[in-house]
């Protein structure tokens, strides 16, 4: 954990409902409607916002 930065510990931290949810359907077999599609996609958009604002501010220093 020394070597992670915390920006990087909350995006790995941010993809563990995708984890869930992929668990879910396959093992659990439950549906997935458009309300988990929409939050997957909440998801997604805001670890790339953070990911690419990262690569902007690495970019500036």
């Amino acid at each position: 954990m020394n070597t992670l930065s915390p920006k990087e510990t909350s995006l790995l931290g941010s993809a563990e409902p995708l984890a869930a949810v992929v668990t879910m359907v396959i093992w659990l077999r439950e549906p997935f409607g458009v309300f988990q599609w929409g939050g997957l996609a909440c998801i997604l958009a805001m670890i790339f916002i953070m990911a690419w604002q990262k690569e902007d501010a690495e970019a500036q220093a």
